[in-house]
C-alpha cells in the first residue's frame, strides 16, 4: 500500500466535491487536466511526439488527432506508450496494475501516484454521498491477498481498511479468517459483486451470518453487476448497494446514480468518454444511439490512455433523470463473472483461475463452463514453452480441488475465441448457481 499524504488527498477531495456540485467548475478542471496531459505526452511519450503542436491551444482538437487504440495494439508497441521519464521516477511515485479484463489478454499498466489519490478521493466522495458519517471500516476483497490483512495504519485518518482474498473453493475457506473479519467489524464491503456474494455464502456455510452485522454499504466494481446479483446481496446484507464503472488501466470512470440504478454519473473531472460505432466512427447523437465506450484518462501521465477502446458498450446521455448536471452512461454490455460450480455443488471464485493465468505469459485465455464440475480453459499461447507452465497450472488446480473439477485444456488460435460480436469474452458460463 502506498503511504497516504493527508494534505495531498484533502486537496483532491475538495476538488472532487466542488466538481460534483458545480458543472462549470467540473468542465474547467477537465479542460485544464486535458491540456496538462497533452502537453506532457507530446514531449515525453514516444507515441504522441509527432502530434501537431499548433493545435495545442485547443486540447480537444489535438485529442481528436489521436486514433482510437485497443489493448492489443498497446501491447504490440508497449514502450511507445510509456513516458521517457519512467526510468528516473522514484518507485514511491508510481505503481503497476495487472489485469486481463473481459478479453482474457494479460496486461500491465503503469500509473503515477496521482491516479492512486484520485481513486481514494472518489471513494471518499461515495461515502459522503451515502451518508457514511461514522469512521468508515472498509473490508476490501482484494484478489491476491491470502487470509486477512489489516491495513488501517496506512489509511488513517480517512478510514480503517481490511483486505481479504477468496482464493479457493468456499468449502476450504478458513474459519479463523471469518473470525478476523468479525473482529474487524466492517460497515462497508467493497469488491467485485460476484465476490461480495461469495463472501456471504461463506459466512452462511459456516453458520456465522449472525455475527456479520452493521453492513451499511456494498461498493461493487470491476465487472457488470447484474440485477439478480444486486438484489441478492442487497437483501442478504440488508445494505445499500452502489456500483462503480472503471478499468485497471484507466481508474474510475463513472459511479452509479443513487436514485436511478441504470444510470452512471461520469467522473468528468478525470476522464473523457466518447462513443464509436462498429466502424470506429464517432457517434455525436449520444442520447439515441449505442456504441462502444472510448475513454481518455486525464490523471495518469506516465502511461497515458487516450481514446482507449474499452470493449464495453452502452449509451451516453447529456442528463440524468435525477437532475444531475453532466453526462451519464448506461451500460448495455460489460464484464460478467459467475462462480465456477464444482461437482459437489461447492463454488469456486472464478478470479482464482483468472489471476493465476494472468501470471503466465499467454496471449489470451477463455474460461467456459456449461456443466457443473467441468470447465474448458481455452488458451492462445505466446511461445511453445508456455505449455509447460500451463500444464503445471492445471496440476496445481487438480491438487487444490481434488476430483471436484474436470479441467480440459484447449490450445487455440485467437480467431477461435472471437464471438459473433467480434469480441473475446474471458468467461462464458451457462451454469445456474443457487
Amino acid at each position: 500500500m502506498i503511504p497516504l499524504v493527508e494534505e495531498r488527498l484533502n486537496k483532491k477531495i475538495k476538488i472532487k466535491n466542488k466538481s460534483r456540485s458545480d458543472f462549470s467548475f467540473r468542465m474547467k478542471v477537465q479542460e485544464e487536466r486535458l491540456q496538462e496531459l497533452l502537453s506532457y505526452a507530446t514531449q515525453k511519450v514516444p507515441k504522441f511526439l509527432n502530434l501537431e503542436k499548433e493545435n495545442s491551444v485547443n486540447p480537444r482538437i489535438l485529442l481528436n488527432e489521436i486514433s482510437t487504440v485497443d489493448k492489443e495494439q498497446i501491447i504490440d508497441s508497449y514502450e511507445d506508450y510509456v513516458s521517457d521519464d519512467i526510468n528516473n521516477i522514484n518507485e514511491n511515485d508510481c505503481y503497476v496494475t495487472n489485469t486481463s479484463g473481459s478479453t482474457g489478454t494479460p496486461f500491465s499498466s503503469i500509473h503515477n501516484i496521482e491516479s492512486y489519490y484520485e481513486g481514494l478521493a472518489n471513494l471518499m466522495f461515495i461515502l459522503d454521498e451515502y451518508n457514511i458519517t461514522e469512521h468508515p471500516r472498509i473490508l476490501r476483497i482484494a484478489g491476491r491477498i491470502n487470509g486477512f490483512s489489516d491495513k488501517t495504519e496506512e489509511t488513517l485518518p480517512f478510514f480503517s481498511l481490511g483486505l481479504i482474498g477468496i482464493n479457493g473453493s468456499l468449502g476450504k475457506f478458513e474459519t479463523s479468517v471469518l473470525n478476523q473479519i468479525i473482529d474487524f467489524k466492517p460497515n462497508i464491503i467493497s469488491g467485485h459483486g460476484s465476490e461480495i456474494l461469495l463472501l456471504y455464502k461463506i459466512f452462511e456455510k459456516n453458520q456465522l451470518l449472525h455475527k456479520l452485522k452493521g453492513i451499511k454499504l456494498l461498493i461493487c466494481g470491476g465487472e457488470s453487476l447484474t440485477s439478480q446479483t444486486r438484489n441478492y446481496i442487497k437483501n442478504a446484507y440488508k445494505s445499500k448497494v452502489v456500483d462503480t464503472y472503471g478499468m485497471q488501466e484507466i481508474g474510475d470512470i463513472a459511479v452509479q446514480c443513487s436514485s436511478i440504478e441504470d444510470h452512471y454519473h461520469i467522473y468528468e473531472e478525470s476522464v473523457i468518454i466518447e462513443l464509436i460505432d462498429e466502424d470506429g466512427n464517432l457517434i455525436n447523437e449520444k442520447n439515441n444511439q449505442s456504441g462502444e465506450f472510448v475513454v481518455t484518462g486525464l490523471i495518469n501521465k506516465y502511461m497515458p490512455f487516450m481514446r482507449y477502446k474499452t470493449g464495453d458498450t452502452g449509451l451516453i446521455s447529456s442528463k440524468c433523470p435525477c437532475g444531475y448536471k453532466g453526462e451519464t452512461i448506461k451500460l448495455l454490455e460489460g464484464r460478467k463473472m459467475n462462480p465456477v460450480v464444482l461437482k459437489d455443488g461447492d463454488l469456486l471464485n472464478t478470479y482464482v483461475l483468472k489471476r493465476d493465468l494472468e501470471d503466465i505469459n499467454v496471449v489470451c485465455f477463455q474460461l467456459k463452463q456449461s456443466i457443473p464440475g467441468e470447465i474448458d480453459i481455452n488458451i492462445v499461447i505466446n511461445e511453445e514453452k508456455n505449455k509447460v507452465d500451463i500444464f503445471k497450472y492445471r496440476e496445481k488446480l487438480n491438487l487444490e480441488l481434488g476430483c471436484k473439477l474436470d479441467i480440459r485444456l484447449n490450445f487455440c488460435n485467437i480467431e477461435d475465441l472471437i464471438g459473433s460480436n467480434g469480441k473475446i469474452k474471458s468467461f462464458l458460463c451457462n451454469v445456474e448457481t443457487s
